[in-house]
């Protein structure tokens, strides 16, 4: 069996031109031929490999102008500062705006409160607003509210004053009440005096006296109006003394003026002075 195997390998080879040593070198040359295909398939492999861990390496983004935590006062940022006064049910009745929460003493002057309260808390705070090239890359705040160990109260109309110094952590309260309003005074009320009666124009009856009556007029022939009244025992006309005295009665009768003397005389008015007269008028 083995040398009819043997026989065929030769017919074989013989059929192909070629001996048993041109058969190692045919093999010889296909062993070269897959460790070259190998070799290449290794290669494209690799570089299919290489190629792929290439594109999934990590990314470095380096941003040099990023703020600083460090740096709180960093010029570009705003801050914007406030202080409250609150009410044990957190309610704010008053806020003011603080130049910064960051000083070593904070004086605030609130308005005079409108209604009476009661204040239980303090808040502070500040918003921040960050701006690089003209565009707004940073927001924050920040807010604190400090529970008063004892609330105090405010009136309606107070003026409450806080002085915060942080140095030394001290917080001191004044609440001034409102001044009370000035008195009114209220004065007496001007008593204006009846205005002088008009001068009469009218003509007394005839046969009237002074007195009873306190002003006679009389129209005398010329058509002139005098007004007598007496002060005292003097006969006035038109408020200048005639110059008689001792006169009791002032008489008009037949548009003339007589006057009667205690003594009981008569006289009678001719336009510029008294002359007496015989009997009655």
């Amino acid at each position: 069996m083995l040398m009819r195997r043997n026989e065929v390998r030769e017919s074989l080879l013989r059929r192909g031109g070629r001996n048993v040593d041109g058969c190692n070198t045919a093999r010889s040359c296909l062993r070269a031929v897959f460790k070259g295909l190998s070799f290449i398939r290794s290669v494209l492999c690799g570089g299919l490999l290489l190629g792929f861990l290439s594109s999934a390496a990590a990314q470095t983004f380096t941003y040099p102008n990023a703020y600083s935590l460090l740096n709180p006062f960093d010029s570009r940022i705003k801050y914007t500062n406030f202080a409250a006064l609150v009410t044990a049910g957190d309610v704010e009745i008053a806020r003011l705006p603080v130049p910064s929460i960051f000083q070593t003493s904070i004086t605030l002057i609130f308005p005079p409160q409108a209604a009476a309260a009661t204040v239980a808390k303090v808040r502070t705070g500040f918003t921040q607003v960050g701006t690089t090239a003209g565009a707004a890359d940073l927001a924050g705040s920040y807010v604190t509210t400090y529970t008063l160990p004892t609330p105090f109260a405010i009136p309606a109309s107070a003026v409450t004053t806080v002085v915060y110094a942080p140095i030394f952590a001290t917080l001191t309260v004044t609440v001034t009440p409102p001044l009370a309003p000035p008195p009114v005074v209220v004065p007496p009320p001007v008593v204006t005096p009846p205005p002088p009666p008009p001068p009469a124009t009218g003509e007394s009856p005839d046969g009237s006296t002074i007195p009873p009556l306190t002003q006679l007029v009389q129209i005398d022939a010329s058509g002139a109006v005098l007004t007598w009244t007496k002060v005292g025992t003097h006969a006035f006309v038109n408020t200048v003394d005639s110059g008689g005295s001792g006169f009791d009665t002032i008489l008009y009768k037949a548009k003339i003026i007589y006057a009667h003397q205690s003594g009981g005389l008569w006289w009678r008015w001719n336009g510029s002075n008294w002359g007496s007269i015989v009997g009655t008028p």
